[in-house]
């Protein structure tokens, strides 16, 4: 008796590995057809070089900032990724700091970025970690965050920048929200 309700334990403890091992996998494949979408819509040349005259229209601050930051022939960010480590709040209106790493991608032209961050929601349970899409890709803002990558925790459909009205009293409607809707 002992012995099969071990054995029926440890069939349900490798169902679930092998559960994570393929929402893990899954993810990972979900993020690089984001990033290979947010690349394939790069259109700045590597070789874009700065010129005074890309100035032009910009507040004076910035263009005083620029002037002495950027020397006419510099060469120009089209891409940049970054990877985070650090506290994310988990909470709206409390403290609920947990731990968390990320990798980001941002274009600049068009402008556009992804991130994709794994939260440490349960100390030492690191395949139950909290994973997040968020993303600013072809004009659409992009926000899927689920457990271990296959649990899902909230998802907001894909959102054109210029349709103000369809996010009104949703939470697109949070800053949060407007931040990566117009990241352009």
């Amino acid at each position: 008796m002992v012995r099969s309700a071990a054995v029926v334990i440890g069939m349900v403890l490798l169902l679930m590995i092998a559960g994570l091992l393929i929402a893990s996998a899954h993810w990972k494949q979900k993020t690089r057809k984001l990033s290979e979408r947010l690349e394939t819509l790069r259109s700045s040349p590597e070789t874009e070089i700065s010129r005074p005259e890309m100035l032009k229209g910009l507040p004076a601050p910035v263009q005083r900032y620029f002037r002495r930051a950027l020397e006419p022939g510099t060469p120009m960010v089209a891409k940049v990724r970054v990877r985070h480590r650090g506290s994310f709040n988990m909470a709206e209106d409390d403290s609920n700091w947990k731990p968390f790493t990320s990798r980001q991608l941002v274009n600049v032209n068009p402008p556009g970025f992804l991130w994709d961050a794994k939260i440490s929601v349960l100390p030492g349970l690191s395949p139950l970690a909290a994973r997040v899409h968020d993303g600013y890709i072809g004009g659409e803002g992009i926000l899927h965050a689920s457990l271990g990558g296959l649990i899902p925790l909230e998802e907001l459909p894909a959102v054109r920048r210029h349709a103000h009205s369809r996010f009104r009293g949703s939470p697109l409607a949070s800053s949060g929200g407007r931040k990566r809707l117009l990241a352009g």
